[in-house]
């Protein structure tokens, strides 16, 4: 065989004069599949090498087979714009939440105390709109819950940036609800003391001006 170079990796062609044996891999008897003209002689030093290759096979099967998913992004609302990423996470709270009929839709309004680049009213809220299976199986959600959104996209909405989420399997489970001691959750609450300290003081010298009456 010829070891190459292929796409970052190494590979292994064959070239006319291969001969190679088969087996059949559900046990350990080493059970070989003749094939004509390419079988080869193998030496007990051979078998034994066959076996440590099984035996790993067999330990790590779903590791070799199972296709591993892309971690995604964990993005704030001021991200999501400029982030190349077609599906992303978002963890907010939930501000206001309007049911569909049939239970088929959830539009949610949320804020992660960033500032949304293309917003609807508030600067500081984003909505996302959780269709299908999304809205018939996810947790029973309240205005203040956190939540944690997996494999969100974003859309352009009426001139403002949305994120939504569909397109997945009836089982998959997308939407969660996070408590105030996951980290993510805590790194959201320092963003709104920031905003709330900013707010008041904002107000304090609106007050001092004459231009906001108590």
């Amino acid at each position: 065989m010829r070891i190459l170079n292929y796409r970052l990796g190494l590979q292994g062609n064959s070239i006319p004069t291969t001969t190679f044996t088969t087996f059949k891999a559900d046990n350990m008897s080493l059970t070989e599949i003749k094939t004509p003209n390419v079988d080869c002689a193998l030496r007990p030093v051979d078998h034994e090498a066959v076996k440590q290759v099984l035996r790993y096979a067999t330990a790590h099967m779903s590791s070799l087979f199972t296709p591993q998913q892309k971690q995604r992004p964990l993005l704030k609302t001021s991200e999501i714009m400029q982030h190349t990423d077609n599906f992303f996470n978002y963890v907010g709270m939930v501000t206001t939440i309007h049911r569909g009929f049939n239970n088929d839709r959830i539009n949610i309004n949320m804020t992660d105390y960033t500032k949304n680049p293309k917003p609807y009213i508030n600067p500081y809220s984003i909505q996302c709109t959780l269709w299908d299976n999304h809205a018939k199986n996810c947790p029973f959600i309240q205005v203040g819950d956190y939540l944690l959104l997996e494999n969100v996209s974003k859309k352009i909405h009426n001139n403002s940036l949305t994120i939504n989420l569909h397109r997945s399997k009836p089982e998959d489970q997308f939407v969660h609800k996070l408590n105030t001691e996951d980290i993510r959750v805590q790194e959201l609450l320092k963003r709104k003391a920031s905003a709330v300290v900013g707010q008041n003081a904002g107000r304090a010298s609106s007050i001092r001006s004459g231009k906001l009456s108590t």
